[in-house]
């Protein structure tokens, strides 16, 4: 029974119960069976690799590469154009996806039961899901229910007019126009939390406006034109219109302002303009209130700008 067999080129093989175990060769060593050790040190440029013998794939490998430095390698178990990486844990003897890199660059990241993707980067399309493995824009979030996208401030000392968040759209002009384009800002309207939302948006060269052009202040009061909103709604600029258009051109349709409350859904008056011709823009303004159980239309003011009554 041989033990150790040593060969003129200077070659070495190690047995067991007549089973070749080791064997030295120029380049190093061959191991048939299985490697226990404390530990490997590898000295500068030197190269581990381990491979499958059914493919004769280099399943992880160590080396040097000039002008890159030390590297680890990765490689699947399968042929050369199919290659995966994945890494697998253990629980008892369950056994659960980690992580998979695929062949063609996608990377997935497993949930806590290790069988289904929930973030997955897709290579050729750059984009990334989670809780999707089928990500439809730059960044898709899924969830069966309540899917929430949350923007978190660590600052434990708020301060009046701090920033405690921030969305922004930039572009990549090769002109004057790249930049910031537009954002929305939520603001500390106070120290103990209040917030508002700020809107803006540029008006040339990509350089976003220092005042925003609408806000939603912490009392749910819009401001469009103004940052300090004093009513449910304020319109402030140079001769502001509000515009109240119809998407049909038929005779005799309103067009309406409504006035009443809403417990009950009660409309107590309304102020219309009524179309009077389809060819041009003439048009009436109605007047109507309400004695308790409809409206009544009380007055009109013509085309012509006669007053007349029903």
């Amino acid at each position: 029974e041989e033990s150790i067999v040593c060969h003129d080129d200077g070659g070495v093989d190690l047995y067991r119960n007549n089973a070749l175990k080791l064997s030295t060769t120029s380049t190093g060593i061959d191991v048939t069976g299985s490697v226990v050790a404390d530990g490997f040190v590898f000295d500068y440029g030197d190269t581990l690799s381990l491979s499958s013998g059914a493919t004769g794939t280099s399943l992880v490998s160590t080396g040097f590469v000039s002008g890159e430095g030390d590297y680890l390698y990765l490689s699947g178990v399968g042929n050369s154009s199919s290659n995966n990486v994945l890494f697998r844990t253990a629980n008892s003897s369950t056994y659960g996806d980690r992580l998979k890199i695929s062949n063609n660059g996608d990377i997935s990241f497993y949930e806590d039961t290790g069988t289904t993707p929930k973030l997955f980067w897709d290579a050729s399309a750059e984009k990334l899901g989670i809780g999707t493995s089928s990500p439809d824009t730059v960044l898709h979030l899924a969830k069966g229910s309540a899917a929430t996208l949350r923007l978190e401030s660590t600052t434990t000392a708020l301060s009046t007019g701090g920033v405690l968040g921030a969305i922004e759209f930039e572009s990549n002009d090769t002109g004057s126009q790249s930049g910031i384009n537009a954002k929305i800002n939520s603001v500390f309207t106070n120290t103990v939390g209040a917030t508002s939302l700020q809107f803006f948006t540029s008006d040339s060269f990509a350089v976003v406006d220092s005042t925003p052009k609408m806000v939603i202040n912490n009392v749910g009061r819009v401001g469009i034109g103004t940052s300090s909103p004093d009513h449910i709604l304020c319109l402030e600029g140079a001769e502001p219109t509000l515009r109240i258009f119809d998407s049909a051109n038929t005779v005799n349709q309103e067009q309406t302002i409504a006035f009443g409350t809403e417990p009950g859904n009660r409309t107590h008056a309304e102020i219309a303009g009524i179309n009077t011709n389809t060819g041009n823009a003439s048009g009436a303004l109605s007047f109507k209130t309400n004695p308790g159980s409809s409206l009544t239309e009380r007055f009109r003011i013509s085309a012509d700008g006669s007053l007349s009554t029903p």
